[in-house]
Order: structure tokens, then sequence, then C-alpha cells
């Protein structure tokens, strides 16, 4: 199936894997920030963007296995959100492909279970499948980013986001959508996440509603795990808070 990718830059290679609700235009602040000196590919995520979708897909593995063919041999893995799932199933099954693992807005595990903490069930389909159209669904992303930039370092990224949008367009269709967003509800990739062996910088947004887990638990599960902060940050702190995400990642990619 065809995995759209976008590669700028020189250098070590870094892979971008953006959250749903998006394409790779959402990670622009990280191909900005990192092209001068990493070869950069942003990835269109299976049904997004210019990216195909597989309507027998049931599980983050499946969708990650249908990524690995358009990857790096070798990279660090940036993932937010959904991507960042991808990433951890990636890292967890095929510890050569990946030499770092960094992610935001992303856990192994994002609803609660049996003595795990999370968004309560069942999960973020209860929003979703109230969306009946485009229209509403756009509607729900603006509100989105209203929500996200209501404690942000500068207020001219939100215009940005939300001309991006305006541009791109809606890039994932409304059922695939759905259909993504039950896969992330029923995730589970502690296993896999456990199993990762390359270093695992988790850069959180201290007002992140999405992940509402125990970090400790999350930290519990791989001893190569580094907790990192973005204080009055929520789910995209490398748009609302771009100064003190970039000099964490800039401090994480030093080492």
């Amino acid at each position: 199936m065809k995995i759209a990718t976008f590669t700028e830059g020189t250098g070590p290679n870094i892979v971008l894997l953006h959250g749903w609700t998006h394409d790779h235009h959402s990670m622009q602040p990280f191909i900005d920030l990192l092209k001068p000196h990493y070869q950069v590919t942003a990835a269109d995520l299976p049904g997004a963007g210019a990216s195909e979708w597989d309507y027998n897909f049931d599980s983050v593995n499946a969708v990650a296995e249908a990524m690995l063919n358009a990857m790096p041999d070798n990279a660090i893995y940036i993932g937010w959100s959904w991507g960042g799932a991808i990433a951890q199933s990636i890292a967890g099954r095929y510890p050569e492909r990946v030499n770092h693992l960094i992610l935001t807005g992303s856990v192994p595990k994002f609803v609660e279970g049996p003595d795990w903490p999370g968004v309560p069930q069942p999960g973020f389909s209860a929003i979703l499948n109230e969306l009946s159209s485009d229209e509403t669904y756009k509607q729900f992303l603006l509100g989105f980013y209203d929500i996200e930039f209501s404690d942000a370092e500068d207020a001219t990224a939100h215009q940005q986001l939300i001309d991006l949008l305006n541009k791109t367009g809606l890039t994932i269709p409304l059922d695939i959508e759905i259909q993504g967003i039950n896969i992330i509800d029923k995730a589970d990739l502690r296993q896999e996440f456990a199993n990762i062996t390359c270093p695992i910088d988790m850069i959180i947004g201290t007002k992140d509603e999405s992940v509402p887990v125990d970090w400790q638990k999350v930290k519990a599960l791989n001893k190569n795990v580094k907790l990192h902060y973005i204080e009055n940050a929520q789910h995209m702190p490398f748009w609302t808070h771009p100064n003190a995400f970039n000099a964490v990642l800039e401090n994480i990619l030093q080492k």
C-alpha cells in the first residue's frame, strides 16, 4: 500500500509520525527545527494525507507493519499521539530500526483498564462517534485548537494552525478517522513498550488530558524511560509552547 513520505535536510535520520486527525503538515515545527542538522522524514500515516488506508486494519501493530517499508532502515523516531503509538510498536518489535524513541502526547495504553489510569471508557470514540459530517469534524478540530492554545506561549501559532487546516483540508475521511480511533481505544502496547531497548524520552504537557496516566507506571514498564515536563502545555506542546519544547528536545538530541 502507498505510504507518502516527505524528506528534508541532511544528516542522521529522524522519522516524524503525526497524530490522528492530522497529516504530516502538523509536524512542521519539528521539520523547521531539525532539518538544518538531520535528514527528516515526515510520513503521512495510513489514511491521512496522501497515504492509503486498509479497512482490514485491526491493531496498531498492523498499521505499523504497513509503514515499515517506507521508513529508513535505522532512525531516531519522534512520535506524537497516535504516531507515537506506531513508533512504540516499531521500536518494540524491530529494535534494529529505532535507535532513539522520543514521544509526546503518547503512552502505551491510552484508555483506562485494570490498574491502569487513562481516558475513561469507552475512550476517544465517545467523542468522534458524535460527529456526523466533515463540517462537524472541522468544528471539533477548531474547538480542540482553542482549548490547546488557552495557555499558549505565543497565540500567533494558533492562527497558523487554523490556516494550515484551511489550506490542507480534512485529510482523513470521517469513516477512517473513526476506525482509527477505535483501534487506539483498544490498543495496549505495554508489552511492546517493555521490549524497547533504545533510549525513550517522553515529553509531557502537564495539562494534557488526552494522556491522564500515572507517569510513574509508564516509567516502571521500561528502565530506559526519561520523563520531561512542559508546564501548562496540553496535547500539542510543540505548537503551543515552542520555546520550552524545543529547549527540551534539543537537550535530548545532544545527549
